[in-house]
């Protein structure tokens, strides 16, 4: 099954598996098929979804955290600092109507959690699990094998071609630095075991 077959199914997955809404979907592939994207594209959002079918059974409202991950770089432009609130702003008005208005505004606040990876959601919040999930899933890459982190790193670095050399060394080092100064880098014990250590070797070579 090729990446869009595979999401498809997701896709219909949430919906019953019926083939419904089929061209909202295919507005979503074509964004994430954008020229401009070298990493935040079909791949990743295939990546993600190969996680999900791995976690999916651990998750509160697994269809929720689904819908996050479908939408939250629907709308990627390297220049811009607001790419989560326009992908939160367009799932909203694309499922308004299809999903009920609680559904919808759960799903928003997770994509906008993506923006910086906290999860704010208070302990006692019944969606914050599902939260971690997603933002782990969304820091996957960090702890993929060697090969396909140096990838990770190339495409990013093919986004933002627009920065200087310099600047951009800078700058990304001491964004993956963050990462690497956290006390861990995965929320959920899932992610943690599974990827913590290679992501720190990772992020080691980096720095």
């Amino acid at each position: 099954m090729d990446k869009i077959n595979f999401l498809n199914a997701q896709w219909r997955s949430v919906f019953g598996g019926m083939d419904t809404h089929q061209p909202l979907f295919d507005k979503l592939i074509a964004h994430y098929q954008q020229p401009n994207r070298h990493y935040h594209n079909i791949t990743h959002l295939y990546e993600c979804f190969l996680w999900f079918d791995e976690i999916k059974d651990k998750l509160y409202q697994a269809n929720l955290v689904a819908m996050a991950l479908f939408y939250h770089d629907v709308i990627y432009d390297s220049k811009s600092r607001h790419n989560e609130q326009m992908s939160a702003d367009m799932m909203k008005a694309e499922l308004s109507g299809i999903l009920d208005n609680t559904s919808t505004n759960i799903i928003y606040q997770y994509i906008l959690a993506t923006k910086n990876h906290h999860n704010f959601l208070p302990l006692h919040n019944k969606y914050k699990n599902d939260l971690d999930y997603l933002l782990d899933m969304g820091l996957a890459i960090l702890g993929n094998n060697p090969q396909r982190f140096d990838e990770y790193q190339t495409q990013i670095r093919q986004e933002y071609a627009w920065v200087n050399c310099l600047i951009y060394k800078f700058k990304r080092k001491s964004v993956l630095k963050q990462f690497y100064d956290k006390d861990r880098i995965y929320l959920t014990d899932y992610f943690y075991d599974k990827l913590e250590n290679r992501a720190r070797e990772n992020l080691k070579t980096t720095l």
